[in-house]
């Protein structure tokens, strides 16, 4: 007969409980982890459903079990374990219930749950991730981030990805009109926010996505922090 319970010391906890009382003899079991908490010390004992009674399974050596009663050298036993359901006759899988949304993830501000999925993105292809803001006065969306030497042309190629990239991760989550990439400047050098690169969101919606020359024509440029603009 197969064994009724192998232990499973250390395993995470299953999704469904079963529980087994019995009666084996007192010589293959040993006391362990307190009072009425004793483990098989034998190879494997059997299970019986009375004292000298029908053998209902085999315990496998370290198979705990919570103690009832004895009578001689005979133990009464519980113990709890699992069993793959659709080996029982009469088994219905339950449908799996849909984990409540908690109320602090319902609470969270949207851009804040979206920031580390773009963070891991802009850090992967395109520089160094440093921050993203929403402007609710001016709807603007604004991501921040520090490039290498890569020179102007690059940097502008990376300007235009990472709009549509704002446009496609963001979409409705928060109101803006406006999508807007600073960075430093395009050698390396300067402070994050010298170099800006703004569009307007119904332009930015309506440009094909590789489409750089209708995307220049659109977007607003500015080596300065936003002091002075090109066009």
């Amino acid at each position: 007969m197969s064994p009724l319970f192998k232990s499973t010391t250390g395993q995470g906890r299953p999704s469904a409980v079963w529980a087994i009382g019995g009666v084996l003899l007192l010589t293959g079991l040993a006391l362990w982890g307190g009072d009425g908490l004793w483990r098989v010390e034998v190879e494997s004992e059997n299970l019986r459903a009375a004292p000298n009674g029908k053998k209902i399974g085999t315990l496998l050596e370290g198979t705990s079990v919570d103690t009832l009663e004895t009578d001689g050298r005979w133990v009464r036993v519980r113990l709890e374990g699992w069993v793959w359901g659709p080996s029982l006759d009469g088994f219905v899988e339950a449908p799996k219930e849909e984990a409540p949304t908690s109320k602090k993830a319902a609470d969270e501000p949207p851009l804040l749950r979206l920031t580390p999925k773009i963070k891991r993105m802009v850090n992967a292809d395109y520089g160094t991730f440093y921050s993203l803001d929403w402007d609710q006065d001016f709807k603007r969306l604004r991501l921040r981030l520090r490039v290498e030497d890569i020179g102007a042309e690059a940097l502008a190629l990376r300007q235009q990805a990472l709009h549509r990239l704002l446009l496609d991760e963001v979409g409705t989550a928060v109101e803006y009109d406006q999508v807007e990439v600073a960075s430093n400047r395009p050698d390396g050098s300067g402070q994050v926010g010298a170099e800006v690169a703004r569009i307007e969101r119904a332009a930015l919606v309506g440009l094909e996505a590789d489409d750089q020359a209708a995307w220049q024509e659109a977007v607003r440029l500015s080596s300065d922090g936003g002091e002075t603009w090109n066009p």
